[in-house]
């Protein structure tokens, strides 16, 4: 989940961490990201979590952001310790969506259901937890890890079309980059990537569903190499 591409073959992929806060929409919201209806959420822009003790420019970015203009960035030393749910206790771990009448009080699901763009920085290695949890909230990834090999490869999903991938060293450039993306196109892609993490991400059989595609499609490969190849040696016969 951490490789860098630097260090990989060309074959590797990525694979998408377990979300351990994954969010359930109920059915008003899954139609407003279905029908681009109330497209626009409350907030541009969120992250809420731990300081980010690699990438500090991030930090020092958003938190003269909060509260203006549509974005939301809180900085605390764990998101677990707000948690009212009480499954999501300090250091305890949530792998089974949560009904959404029992994410009401918790701030975290809120904010992302409520968030058209979520910030996904490297955590303590080049991936976090977060990003599959801004996928299951129908949120669009804010991609900072410079390096980082996405989950799966473009035989599964094409990530231009689902997230906003950042380098590091361009963090103050983020709202910028955002607003010159048109609602339509943010409602597009909240589409795909909703149905991009009930297929391949939400469960393990959609998992085993994308890894099979994945190597379906490098057998497939190899088999048209092969045959290439075989047919560039075969000898060309010259006439009499």
């Amino acid at each position: 989940m951490s490789a860098h591409k630097n260090y990989t073959h060309p074959n590797d992929f990525g694979l998408p961490s377990w979300p351990v806060k994954p969010v359930t929409l109920n059915q008003g919201q899954l139609d407003d990201v279905q029908t681009c209806r109330n497209s626009s959420r409350a907030l541009l822009f969120s992250f809420q979590g731990r300081r980010r003790v690699s990438f500090p420019q991030f930090d020092k970015y958003l938190s003269p952001l909060h509260g203006k203009e549509g974005v939301h960035a809180i900085f605390q030393v764990d998101h677990y310790k707000q948690s009212h749910h009480p499954q999501n206790v300090w250091g305890g771990s949530v792998l089974a969506p949560v009904a959404p009448e029992n994410q009401t009080q918790d701030d975290y699901y809120n904010i992302l259901k409520n968030s058209t763009f979520a910030g996904s920085p490297l955590g303590d290695k080049l991936y976090s937890v977060r990003f599959s949890e801004i996928l299951s909230a129908g949120t669009i990834p804010v991609v900072y890890a410079d390096g980082w090999v996405l989950p799966y490869n473009k035989d599964v999903v094409d990530w231009s079309e689902l997230a906003v991938l950042i380098p590091q060293r361009k963090v103050n450039q983020t709202m910028d980059l955002l607003r010159l993306i048109p609602a339509k196109e943010r409602c597009e892609m909240q589409q795909k990537v909703l149905a991009f993490y009930n297929n391949y991400v939400a469960d393990s059989h959609g998992r085993l569903r994308a890894v099979l595609k994945l190597v379906d499609a490098v057998a497939v490969s190899s088999k048209e190499s092969s045959t290439a190849t075989m047919f560039s040696a075969a000898p060309v016969r010259r006439r009499a």
